[in-house]
């Protein structure tokens, strides 16, 4: 009898196990997330606060760039060809880095400046 029921508690949770495996939706792709953002940008009928119109014509921008960059090394890539070494990939992979590397850093220099001015803002108000 124990056997019988430690077999079927067993099969109970691999197969809620199985069922659970096959509605995993993952993560969204670049893309979808890009389309939901601009398409809440573009929607006339809400009104979004400035300062989360502004995050997320922020994020679209990053989440533009990614595509971009993921697009670069998928073509560079596939250059090499099948029998690429691990090192071609490896040099093609920093060669795209480096081409969007000024790209990034002003998107970073940018967020910055703009964190620095929020918080001389909030220390003037705070003072």
């Amino acid at each position: 009898m124990k056997k019988l029921i430690t077999l079927l508690l067993t099969v109970t949770v691999f197969a809620s196990l199985a069922n659970a495996a096959s509605t995993f939706r993952g993560k969204r792709g670049l893309d979808k997330q890009l389309e939901r953002i601009e398409a809440a940008l573009n929607d006339t009928e809400r009104e979004i606060p400035e300062q989360r119109r502004a995050y997320l014509e922020r994020r679209a921008e990053v989440l533009e760039l990614q595509l971009q960059v993921r697009q670069s090394l998928k073509t560079a890539i596939e250059e090499l060809g099948e029998d690429a070494t691990k090192e071609q990939i490896h040099a093609a992979r920093q060669a795209v880095r480096e081409e969007y590397k000024e790209q990034f850093e002003a998107m970073k220099a940018e967020r910055r400046a703009e964190r620095e001015a929020r918080r001389a803002a909030r220390d003037t108000v705070e003072s």
